[in-house]
């Protein structure tokens, strides 16, 4: 880090999605564990979501020795909004957010 880096604060939500990520996906991938799976979709929007807020502002706001030109920070923030808003305009993140308003 530099004196110019801004520290990652992640929020509660942000937290949740990257532990969900981490410990019931990625790690029983990684490390393989055999077992019967069962993938609940309806949450994973909302984990994506919030994992790419945390990507966008890693990317583009930490000012870790990061060398983006304008044009560059540009498009990774607007393939990051357009992401966001893809994944919220789908069907499945609006039936998850009708009968689940706590995420």
């Amino acid at each position: 880090m530099t004196v110019y880096s801004k520290p990652l604060v992640l929020t509660t939500d942000q937290k949740a999605a990257i532990n969900k990520l981490q410990h019931s996906l990625r790690n029983p991938f990684e490390h393989y564990i055999p077992a019967s799976w069962h993938i609940e979709i309806h949450g994973m929007l909302n984990i994506a979501i919030h994992c790419l807020e945390v990507i966008r502002f890693l990317a583009l706001e930490v000012r870790n020795y990061t060398k983006l030109s304008g044009e560059q920070s540009v498009h990774i923030g607007r393939l990051v909004a357009d992401t966001i808003v893809f994944l919220e305009s789908m069907p499945l993140h609006r039936e998850c957010f009708a009968h689940d308003t706590t995420t």
